[in-house]
């Protein structure tokens, strides 16, 4: 029914987010200290400021996994090629233009961008909505103020970071009785 499909899309979507804003948010503020765990420090040094836009361009791109399905269900798939097109053509485009001087810091702002431009383009064509996030703003604060150093800080941090979304998430009401209950129901399906 329209009904259940409006309620997969919206607890698609709300998961998506609640798990997904806070990595990114996590990702910005602990890539340094984790890669300097599995990696070198000149690595660590260089490759921070990728890691956080790698993972907004992995958020952009699973909110428009869920977004699309919309077009999908309503057969506007000259839309979605559309979009797809014009994206490549931005990524292609501001490729040329900005890698060769930036180098892969460009190649993954380039990503973001044009992944940035087709979940404009798809959610501006399916429905206008803007999500706000303050449990993970609170996460971000407390990770920025910690700000781990050594192995240990650094994934205990993590776990603080995760203990304090989900419960601002609880106390803030962001999941109902009702979704717990459906995603009960969903893992209980044969």
């Amino acid at each position: 029914s329209t009904e259940e499909v409006k309620i997969h899309l919206r607890y698609s979507l709300k998961y998506l987010l609640a798990l997904a804003i806070p990595f990114v948010f996590g990702s910005a503020i602990l890539a340094e200290p984790v890669l300097r765990l599995f990696s070198t420090a000149g690595i660590a040094g260089e490759g921070y400021l990728i890691v956080p836009l790698v993972a907004l361009s992995a958020l952009f791109w699973g909110i428009y996994v869920v977004v699309m399905h919309i077009l999908v269900l309503v057969k506007k798939m000259r839309i979605l090629a559309l979009i797809w097109g014009i994206s490549a053509l931005v990524n292609l485009g501001l490729n040329i233009a900005i890698v060769p001087r930036v180098g892969i810091l460009g190649a993954a702002i380039t990503t973001l961008i044009a992944y940035g431009v087709a979940l404009g383009l798809t959610t501006y064509y399916s429905f206008k909505v803007v999500m706000r996030s303050i449990a993970s703003g609170a996460m971000s604060a407390a990770l920025w103020a910690i700000a781990p150093e050594g192995t240990l800080a650094t994934i205990l941090t993590i776990v603080a970071g995760l203990a304090i979304y989900g419960a601002l998430l609880l106390l803030l009401k962001g999941f109902k009785k009702e979704e717990f209950r459906f995603f009960k129901e969903l893992f209980q399906r044969p």
